[in-house]
């Protein structure tokens, strides 16, 4: 193939023994495919780039998430910019988007693709990387000659015309997708307004979807091609309508296959019985939602639209109807109180009371996160502003040592918090998924210190969460320790 049509996109990350697909990867691959480009991906958490001949490409697209993907783009960037320093490197993703110009500014950034990368970047290898033609175009950010060059906002796709995934370009089995559900998107956006969310900014509210009748034209080719029996909606917001979400489970039903996806409190509370039969008659394996905190206030604060009673009546429709859940919640919050924490550790020990296959996927200290409304208020608060990209890539995400207004002496308490209620998820999460998870997932050690260790951790996670003991807790830093070491992902 013409080195004038190959396109090298990648996905970087630290290594990791069973992870899931990277999606934005394969849906942009399909559509630069369907132009008669020849695509690869390279995902840096499965493959070495030993041996890689960088000059082979027209140019090379890298994926940007703040925090530790980021650090993993920054680093194989400077690979490629030693090895083959003329072969441009298109930089898309959130991180990118929420800091184009200052991104463009790196040495190791030739061209910023903001927000959707399909049409953007197709329209920006056409004219500007392959013709040389220096013009604004609409989506992308670049210098030349230090002028800078920054398009408006692009329209957002149709949904319709994307062409289906090219799954075809990566080894289905090296992926958890395989077991835990394969990555599907049916829409992208979200018309809340979430103070913590990127989709504020990146889809600018605006909720896109394929129509029922292209779902399931997809849906009965990833079954028939790829054997594939659950499905998971990746969707920012699988619910928004309600009434497609009920074609979706018609035709879903006729495919005979397990679903699960994003929901919010607040359509759960209220959906009808009926709904609920549907879902669960559909195949819904499980809903997965943000509750974020017990405290209404909290609640008001992070502008989630929500409130505890809301969260409470989406559990018990969902109990009735025998769909299992997955809620989150955070705590450090700016001004998050001890009464506002209690609270939430509180509606976290009801909702578990409540039903055996209830999943809490953690209690997460809050980090802020670019582009959106809680962000600034955290610069407001103290939280030390980063600019440059290099900057970011030190940062890291989920460490409350970041956070300025979190005292020292609450880190710890703070994190203890954090990880029994995330160990308490993996147990159960273990038990859900099939022995061929577990045994892909764990390993041989990983089976030992699964049957030795984790008893022992229990009996702590126990005593430790009813009586509140969450200072002083150097079982669960070993803990957390060995587990980063023994399964990363």
């Amino acid at each position: 193939m013409d080195k004038k049509c190959k396109i090298l996109l990648i996905y970087p990350g630290p290594k990791a023994k069973f992870p899931r697909l990277p999606m934005s990867c394969i849906v942009l691959a399909a559509y630069l495919r369907q132009r008669n480009f020849d695509v690869e991906i390279l995902d840096t958490r499965l493959d070495t780039t030993e041996g890689k001949r960088w000059s082979d490409y027209l140019c090379i697209g890298i994926s940007s998430m703040s925090g530790l993907q980021l650090k993993y783009a920054i680093g194989i960037a400077r690979i490629i910019k030693s090895q083959a320093p003329k072969v441009p490197l298109v930089w898309g993703g959130a991180h990118v988007s929420f800091y184009p110009r200052e991104s463009a500014e790196s040495p190791l950034v030739d061209y910023v693709v903001r927000g959707e990368g399909e049409e953007t970047l197709f329209e920006l290898i056409e004219r500007v990387i392959l013709n040389k033609c220096l013009e604004e175009i609409p989506g992308a950010t670049f210098y030349h000659d230090e002028k800078l060059f920054s398009g408006s906002e692009r329209m957002h796709v149709d949904m319709d015309g994307l062409p289906f995934p090219a799954y075809d370009l990566v080894s289905l089995a090296r992926y958890s997708d395989s077991v835990e559900g394969f990555s599907y998107e049916t829409s992208r956006g979200c018309p809340h307004r979430c103070g913590f969310c990127y989709n504020d900014f990146f889809h600018r509210r605006d909720w896109r979807a394929k129509s029922a009748e292209k779902i399931f034209i997809e849906l009965e080719r990833v079954r028939d091609e790829y054997g594939i029996k659950k499905i998971y909606f990746i969707d920012d917001n699988f619910m928004v309508s309600l009434s497609r979400v009920k074609k979706i489970c018609q035709k879903i039903k006729d495919l005979n296959l397990n679903w699960a996806s994003s929901s919010r409190a607040d359509y759960l509370a209220v959906y009808k019985r009926e709904d609920f039969i549907l879902f669960k008659e559909s195949g819904c394996l499980y809903l997965q939602y943000g509750a974020e905190s017990g405290s209404a206030q909290e609640l008001d604060y992070i502008q989630k639209d929500i409130t505890p009673q809301d969260i409470i009546n989406s559990v018990r429709n969902c109990i009735e109807a025998g769909i299992m859940q997955v809620l989150s919640f955070m705590i450090g919050l700016p001004n998050e109180t001890k009464v506002d924490r209690e609270k939430t550790l509180n509606l976290y020990d009801y909702i578990m009371k409540l039903d055996g296959d209830i999943e809490i996927n953690g209690i997460f200290i809050y980090t802020p996160y670019p582009g959106t409304f809680l962000y600034n208020e955290a610069v407001k608060s103290g939280f030390k502003e980063r600019i440059k990209l290099e900057e970011w890539g030190k940062w890291k995400f989920g460490d409350p040592r970041n956070i300025p207004w979190i005292k020292r002496k609450d880190i710890g308490y703070l994190e203890t918090i954090e990880i029994i209620s995330i160990f308490n998820y993996y147990v159960h999460r273990l038990n859900f998924y099939s022995k061929t998870y577990r045994k892909k997932m764990l390993g041989f050690l990983g089976y030992m210190f699964y049957y030795l260790i984790i008893p022992v951790m229990r009996l702590s996670a126990s005593l430790r969460w009813r009586h509140r003991l969450f200072f002083a807790a150097p079982e669960w830093r070993l803990f957390k320790f060995l587990v980063a070491r023994l399964f990363p992902r």
